[in-house]
Formats: C-alpha cells, sequence, structure tokens
C-alpha cells in the first residue's frame, strides 16, 4: 500500500477579485497560508461564510471589518442582505474535509454585484 503526501498539492479554485471586480480560475496548494495570500490585504483568518451543496466553499478574511484600511470593495449575489468585504477563494472538499479541486466554475458566479463599501 502505498500512503500519498496530500500536503501542498495543487488544486483548482476560483477567486472572486473585488479589486479587479473579476471572476476567474486560480491553482493553488492545500496549504492554509496560500488562501491567506489568494484572499490578500492582510488576511491571516479565513472563514467559510458561504457552503455550497456541490462541496465547494466561499473562504473569506473574517477579520476584515477590523482592519477597515485594508478594505478594498465588496461583493454580493441576488438574494443576499449584505456583501462579503474584499477578496474571496472558492475551494472543493470531499467527505473526509480535504482541500480539492472545486467543482465550481466562472460561469456559476456570473450574477455577482461588485459593491464599493464606505463608512466603516
Amino acid at each position: 500500500m502505498v500512503i500519498q503526501n496530500l500536503k501542498n498539492m495543487k488544486i483548482k479554485a476560483i477567486k472572486i477579485d473585488v479589486e479587479k471586480q473579476s471572476v476567474y480560475p486560480i491553482e493553488i496548494t492545500d496549504n492554509f497560508r496560500d488562501i491567506y495570500g489568494v484572499i490578500g490585504n492582510g488576511c491571516s483568518l479565513f472563514c467559510l461564510p458561504v457552503k455550497y451543496e456541490n462541496g465547494d466553499g466561499l473562504f473569506a478574511d473574517d477579520e476584515i471589518l477590523l482592519r477597515p484600511t485594508d478594505i478594498k470593495g465588496g461583493f454580493m449575489f441576488p438574494g443576499w442582505s449584505y456583501p462579503i468585504t474584499n477578496n474571496a477563494v472558492i475551494i472543493g472538499s470531499n467527505d473526509e474535509g480535504d482541500s480539492v479541486d472545486c467543482k465550481s466554475s466562472v460561469e456559476d458566479f456570473n450574477d455577482i454585484e461588485f459593491v464599493h463599501i464606505t463608512n466603516l
């Protein structure tokens, strides 16, 4: 039996970039530090505010509101009451909770609305 080292494997993900007001595919490692870098703008703690039925999750900066000078914008989808602030990354997960290629496509997020966030 061969046991693979799954750490730092490249996985397909999707970045929601509020500065470029764009959604595009990326590759990242499954290392949590890589997620910090993709979210950017000083992120050092992320959360999972949205979990999709296909196993994908939207990861965002959990402490961005504590750093208002790092806020670059936000985004939301139809039916949402409030936006996610700053960038986010969508990553897949399997039944064991490991990070895997996301199943969603960029086209799944065509209805995104980028918003300007002020007065925090």
